[in-house]
């Protein structure tokens, strides 16, 4: 938040709106070379995800497309919500959280919404080379 340009920021809070689930995993899995690479990598995952959250993530998310979900939303707004917002970020009960501060934050755009379930879609979609 420190960065002298224009900011849009995705939060955590959002990212965490957007899991890959284990009826994803089978589409992966099934469409080419890059899908079952991709689940096979998620397989792993999902097991650290399980163990480090210690029963917090429900069973069937193996994944949260945050990266994906940032990516995408600094290409446009197709599946987000944006408003302008002073933001700050700051530790509460161990996570990080996002913060409107009209003090100490920063002007961005912020990302405060996302069309989760279309997201999860485009991005198989395109991941599996299906289409959208």
């Amino acid at each position: 938040l420190d960065a002298d340009f224009p900011l849009r920021y995705v939060p955590l809070d959002v990212t965490v709106q957007v899991p890959l689930r284990r009826a994803h995993l089978e589409r992966l899995r099934t469409a080419d070379e890059l899908g079952a690479a991709l689940a096979a990598l998620v397989d792993v995952w999902a097991v650290l995800l399980h163990e480090r959250s210690r029963g917090r993530i429900p069973d069937d998310v193996v994944a949260y497309l945050h990266d994906p979900l940032t990516v995408a939303a600094a290409a446009g707004d197709d599946f987000v919500t944006v408003e302008r917002r002073p933001v700050t970020v700051a530790e509460h009960d161990g996570v990080p959280r996002t913060f409107v501060d009209p003090v100490a934050g920063r002007e961005a755009d912020v990302v405060t919404g996302v069309d989760a379930d279309a997201f999860v879609e485009h991005w198989l979609s395109v991941v599996t080379a299906t289409g959208a």
